[in-house]
């Protein structure tokens, strides 16, 4: 940002170098006489003289200073605007953020003990199904981006067969029948006899 600046800066020198200098341009001012019509007859003609911008330096060098004060402005904008901005990017809004321990997550066990719960407790199938499924997440926290055949590769034990139940439970339009929540039911107590 500062290579900028200094850019912009050495640029406008340059240009105010350069406008210090002398114009070859000659002001002529037009003939003082209104009536003279025919300009294709030649005649007498006013005395032409070369006028000067010798003594018009000082609305030169009021120019200057007011497009100096422009650029410095412009500048001192930038700056701040500049700064701003980083400083909204850090977060410093006047807003403390804690960070907070998040608890330990059950045991897979205990979370398997209580997805048995769920399983048996007096509900549909299909929701019992999901029920011990969510709980069992709860254990070993899904990543937002896994599917749920992701999750069961980092699940300590094989969880193929519950899974494949939850997704019939979750996204199919298949009934989950009885038979389909004690099948869940005997993975979970397979699943719990393989930890212990």
């Amino acid at each position: 940002m500062r290579a900028r600046v200094g850019v912009v800066v050495a640029a406008l020198l340059l240009v105010i170098i350069a406008a210090r200098g002398r114009s070859p341009v000659v002001f002529h001012p037009p003939p003082k006489d209104p009536d003279v019509r025919d300009t294709l007859t030649p005649g007498p003609q006013a005395p032409q003289s070369d006028v000067s911008t010798e003594g018009s330096g000082v609305p030169f060098l009021i120019l200057l200073l007011v497009v100096a004060g422009f650029v410095v402005f412009g500048l001192i904008g930038m700056a701040l605007a500049i700064s701003f901005t980083r400083r909204r990017t850090r977060g410093e809004r006047g807003v403390e953020i804690v960070e907070r321990e998040t608890p330990a997550a059950p045991s897979f066990q205990h979370q398997v003990a209580r997805a048995l719960i769920e399983i048996r407790s007096d509900r549909p199938p299909k929701d019992a199904v999901i029920a011990a499924w969510l709980t069992l997440e709860e254990a070993h926290p899904r990543e937002p981006h896994q599917t749920p055949t992701e999750f069961t590769t980092t699940l300590p034990a094989d969880t193929k067969t519950l899974r494949e139940l939850y997704q019939r439970a979750r996204f199919s339009d298949e009934p989950i029948t009885a038979e389909h929540a004690s099948q869940a039911e005997r993975e979970l107590e397979r699943i719990i006899r393989e930890l212990a």
